[in-house]
């Protein structure tokens, strides 16, 4: 486990495009950003859209980046893909494309439908993010609370891949920044909670099949090309903290690297309001985590 300690923040400036901004301990290049990206074939509605953040490239350089794609949180109801905070500036100004995607929100749509959204976007970054400077092969999806379910989701359960002529090799990493949703039937169980209870049975229903189909955990298993995961859980929260261990568990059995990281110093909300700020331990352990991971040979590649 890593204990964090909170560090002086240093102030991220946005102003017109170019967009620069300080984080990691440097200074991130111009941002352009193309936003409201139509990535399904069905629909070009705001909830199936995503917004891509570019380093302004000098015109001889070619280089693929790694591109990180970040999936919002919201309790599976709200939420949009401008809220990103700092972490373009902290991405791009390491070397990583980043993305950021709006899914269709749970008053509509189920939660199984959500992480489809997210398997589309993924496919349009495979097909497409060749054509923006990405690097096809290493996508990386990051998600929070709710987003985190929804990429555990994504990258556990083949079969949102395999609609979209893929599988779970086109992930090259997971990041998971405090869900409590890999195991919904436990979560129903040992929700602490009523209005935490409620929020889950409002947006999984309280059909013990339809929950498990909707759990991560329940998807895990070995020789599915399952990708590397990076959990994280705050604070003193327990139920996402079981939940990390749980699904690293699970991962680990079936030959998946997992690690779970203790961000002690922060609470749900820090967590992910203060990621890519300047001297943020989080950050600093993503980047170190990503560069790793980047390094290695995709499955494409091996």
């Amino acid at each position: 486990m890593k204990r964090f300690s909170r560090r002086v923040k240093l102030a991220i400036v946005w102003l017109t495009l170019p967009v620069t901004a300080a984080c990691a301990a440097d200074i991130a290049p111009a941002i352009r950003v193309v936003r409201d990206i139509a990535y399904s074939g069905v629909s070009a509605e705001p909830g199936r859209t995503l917004d891509l953040y570019l380093p302004e490239q000098s015109p001889g350089d070619r280089r693929p980046r790694p591109v990180v794609l970040f999936v919002h949180g919201g309790a599976w109801r709200k939420g949009d893909k401008s809220m990103v905070g700092a972490k373009p500036a902290a991405f791009v100004g390491q070397g990583y494309a980043f993305a950021s995607t709006n899914y269709r929100l749970a008053d509509t749509v189920s939660p199984r439908e959500q992480a489809q959204d997210v398997a589309e976007a993924i496919r349009w970054l495979h097909e497409h993010g060749g054509e923006h400077g990405c690097d096809p092969h290493r996508i990386f999806l990051m998600g929070h609370s709710a987003g985190a379910h929804l990429v555990a989701l994504a990258s556990t359960d083949e079969t949102l891949l395999k609609r979209c002529d893929l599988d779970l090799a086109a992930i090259a990493g997971t990041i998971l920044l405090d869900g409590a949703g890999y195991d919904v039937p436990r979560q129903l169980q040992l929700a602490r909670l009523p209005a935490m209870r409620e929020m889950y049975v409002r947006v999984f229903g309280d059909d013990a099949d339809a929950q498990r189909r909707a759990s991560p955990i329940e998807h895990v298993g070995a020789g599915k090309s399952i990708p590397p995961f990076l959990l994280f859980h705050v604070g003193m929260r327990a139920d996402s903290r079981e939940q990390a261990e749980a699904l690293a568990t699970k991962l680990r059995d079936a030959g998946v690297p997992a690690e779970v990281v203790h961000a002690a110093d922060k609470n749900h909300l820090t967590l992910n309001r203060e990621l890519g700020d300047d001297g943020d331990e989080p950050t600093n352990t993503i980047l170190a985590w990503l560069r790793e991971a980047s390094a290695a040979p995709s499955p494409a590649e091996r």
